[in-house]
């Protein structure tokens, strides 16, 4: 086993993660695989013991150091806030959360922490604000994504419920088991894979083509033509888009990414025109727009937000080309 650790942090540090990253992230490891599956046999073969096998769903660690804090406020403080806003989850949404269920932290961006709430029928997502998230931002992307999955419901993840206590917001949304999240890291775009160990996997120079091709037509597939509106303010490089778990088993074809890549973040829609919207995006996703500090933010970008990888000129103009086919077609 420690052999194995080695092995995935030898991956992350080839990737450029710093020595006390490499270090949490070797605790985090050695405390998750003892929760695995080991069967012991002696020498007449006869069985000893066997521990239950947790199935992994993202980062193997709690939420403490995952809460993004508004200046010198306590910690430990932010991080009850949400704890206590989970806790009252099955009174504030009984036909959707019980207090039966198991809840664990699996994820976080800017915005939101990231929950699985587990049910004996299914599981869900939990999303709730960050400390540092203004109250009411949540519930506008709940809103956004109702809306747009009313019309695009195959695309775009549609929430079950939304609840504040009036000191953090949540909304919930089905699981998608394992999903693989878009991302960048480095210089590369990749997924986010959760099993067999929680990992940042890039590319093929064909996958990263495909991958930014088809989010790129998604994009130009969720404008709304009757009232004028458009995603916004896109973490492309965060997860905003997934694609299911199955994609990895099947061939890599522009029909099967379109078929499973979902949306699941949709933090602003602005009302725009078409053609207007189309020339920002040749922009913006051409370029690289991290940042690490609002002093470094470009006012200027409205769609692409800190994405640390330039897409290629020719997969924004063939995502484009194939989102404008796909609007004549919309049940492709």
């Amino acid at each position: 086993m420690k052999n194995f650790i080695e092995e995935i942090l030898n991956h992350y540090r080839d990737l450029g993660m710093t020595e006390e990253k490499l270090n949490n992230l070797r605790n985090a490891l050695q405390k998750e695989f003892q929760t695995m599956e080991i069967t012991i046999v002696n020498p007449t073969g006869e069985w000893v013991q066997e521990t239950p096998m947790k199935e992994q769903l993202g980062i193997p660690e709690n939420d403490f150091n995952y809460h993004i804090i508004p200046g010198n406020i306590s910690r430990r403080a932010e991080v009850c806030l949400t704890q206590e806003l989970l806790v009252n989850l099955p009174s504030m949404l009984p036909d959707i959360v019980s207090v039966e269920n198991e809840i664990e932290f699996i994820n976080y961006g800017d915005t939101e922490l990231v929950y699985v709430v587990t049910t004996p029928e299914s599981r869900n997502t939990i999303l709730v604000g960050q400390p540092i998230t203004p109250l009411g931002t949540v519930k506008i992307e709940y809103e956004n994504l109702r809306k747009l999955s009313k019309k695009n419901p195959n695309l775009v993840v549609s929430p079950l419920g939304y609840a504040t206590n009036g000191k953090r917001e949540c909304y919930i949304t089905p699981y998608i088991h394992q999903a693989r999240c878009i991302a960048t890291y480095a210089n590369n775009y990749g997924a986010y894979i959760p099993e067999p160990y929680y990992r940042f996997e890039p590319y093929t120079e064909e996958d990263e083509y495909l991958i930014t091709k088809t989010i790129i037509a998604n994009l130009i597939r969720l404008y709304n033509e009757d009232e004028k509106l458009a995603l916004a303010e896109c973490k492309i490089g965060g997860g905003d888009f997934i694609m299911e778990k199955e994609f990895d088993l099947l061939p890599h074809t522009e029909e099967n990414a379109l078929k499973h890549m979902k949306l699941i973040a949709a933090r602003k829609l602005i009302n725009i025109e078409l053609k207007e919207y189309i020339e920002l995006i040749k922009k913006e996703f051409k370029r690289r727009t991290y940042y690490r500090t609002l002093a470094e933010k470009d006012p200027s970008i409205i769609i692409n937000l800190k994405n640390r990888v330039a897409m290629s000129t020719e997969a924004i103009n063939d995502g484009i080309n194939l989102g404008l086919t796909l609007r004549k077609t919309p049940n492709k």
